[in-house]
C-alpha cells in the first residue's frame, strides 16, 4: 500500500541494487526524468500497477544485466523506445495492460546466451498495430509468447518455424488474415 512519487534522488546511494520489486502499489508513481542515468545495473524489476511517468522509462537504455522486465498495467503509452532494440534479448518481458501502439521491431534484439528456462512475452491488452515483425518470428527461445487483444494486421507469418520451444500462443483479437502455416502443426510442445 505505497503512496507518493519515487524520483532519482531515492536512486542515488543504491549502486549495488540488482532487485526492484514494487508490484501492485496503485498510488505509487515513478517520475524519473530521461536524462537520469543510474548508479547500478538491474536484473529483475516489477514495477506492475504503478504509475509510469514521462512515457517508457529512458533510465533502462544502460541496464544491460536484465533478465525479468515487467512493466504491466503501469500507464505507459506510445510506441517502444528504438534504443529497446539495441538491448540484449530479456527472457521475460511483461508489457500487458498499457497502451502501447506502434509496431514490435523496436523489441529487443540482440542475442543472448542465458539459462533462463521459460522466456515469456506479454504484451497484450496494447495498441500494437503493425504486424508480426520478422525478428520477433526469429526467437527460438520463445516459450509463452501473449499478443492477445492488439490491434496486429497483416498476414499469418510464415517464418514461424524457429518457434520450436513454444508452449503458449495467444493471438486472437487482432487483425491478422492468411492461412495458418501447416508448419505449426508440426510443433512438440504447442498446447
Amino acid at each position: 500500500m505505497l503512496k507518493g512519487v519515487v524520483y532519482e534522488a531515492h536512486f542515488v546511494s543504491l549502486s549495488m541494487l540488482k532487485y526492484l520489486y514494487a508490484s501492485s502499489n496503485t498510488k505509487l508513481a515513478f517520475n524519473i526524468s530521461h536524462e537520469w542515468l543510474p548508479p547500478f545495473q538491474l536484473r529483475f524489476v516489477n514495477l506492475s500497477s504503478c504509475k509510469i511517468s514521462n512515457g517508457f522509462p529512458q533510465w533502462f537504455r544502460n541496464q544491460t544485466k536484465l533478465v525479468r522486465l515487467s512493466f504491466s498495467a503501469t500507464t505507459i503509452s506510445g510506441p517502444l523506445p528504438t534504443w529497446l532494440r539495441k538491448l540484449l534479448v530479456i527472457p521475460f518481458i511483461n508489457l500487458s495492460h498499457n497502451n502501447l501502439s506502434g509496431s514490435l521491431t523496436n523489441l529487443p534484439s540482440v542475442e543472448a546466451h542465458n539459462d533462463f528456462e521459460y522466456p515469456v512475452l506479454f504484451l497484450q491488452n496494447n495498441r500494437f498495430n503493425e504486424s508480426i515483425p520478422w525478428l520477433l518470428c526469429k526467437r527460438v527461445d520463445l516459450y509463452y509468447l501473449d499478443l492477445y487483444r492488439n490491434m496486429l494486421i497483416g498476414k499469418f507469418p510464415y517464418s514461424l518455424k524457429n518457434w520450436q520451444r513454444l508452449r503458449v500462443l495467444s493471438l486472437s483479437s487482432n487483425r491478422l488474415i492468411g492461412v495458418i502455416p501447416s508448419s505449426i502443426g508440426q510443433f512438440p510442445s504447442l498446447t
